[in-house]
């Protein structure tokens, strides 16, 4: 197993949420030429830096019902999309995660294409490969898991019509 880089930057909840805000407005008015991929510090083993592909994900809210858009990293696996709901490792689910759990129909914007998605939570087997599959070109993700006590959920967006 690739050791992870412990000294991984995780932001504030405030600076999170400006980091979110302005990623989310060059993304969306460029159309994703700008923001559909980020470079991250690298991890041992896998250089000094790595490029990072990134989506736009476009949720229901649950209690308002209004789209709420978040940039989120995403990944495939077996030409499936998966998307981490590590929250920076914080305690709780990020909302996000809680409104496709209450409304599977989203939206992914990758690059300039959008997709009508159903959000998968991934259980049993299927999450656990994925899950060990994901930390051993990931390792980092160990690192989220550390400092939480819940199962960072792991959700494919399967694309629909």
């Amino acid at each position: 197993m690739v050791e992870a880089n412990k000294s991984y930057f995780t932001p504030s909840p405030k600076l999170l949420k400006f980091i979110t805000e302005t990623h989310l407005d060059i993304y969306e008015k460029t159309g994703g030429l700008i923001g559909s991929a980020v470079v991250q510090l690298g991890e041992k083993g896998f250089g000094l830096f790595r490029r990072m592909d990134i989506l736009v994900l476009s949720t229901r809210g649950r209690k308002s019902g209004l789209v709420r858009k978040r940039p989120l990293p995403y990944f495939q696996y077996d030409g499936r999309i998966v998307v981490f709901a590590s929250n920076a490792a914080s305690e709780k689910n990020p909302d996000w995660y809680v409104n496709l759990a209450a409304n599977p129909d989203v939206e992914i914007q990758l690059s300039a294409a959008k997709l009508r998605c159903k959000a998968n939570p991934l259980t049993g087997a299927d999450y656990d490969d994925i899950w060990r599959r994901h930390t051993q070109s990931w390792p980092r993700w160990n690192v989220y898991a550390e400092k939480t006590t819940r199962k960072i959920p792991i959700v494919e967006l399967v694309p629909v019509g």
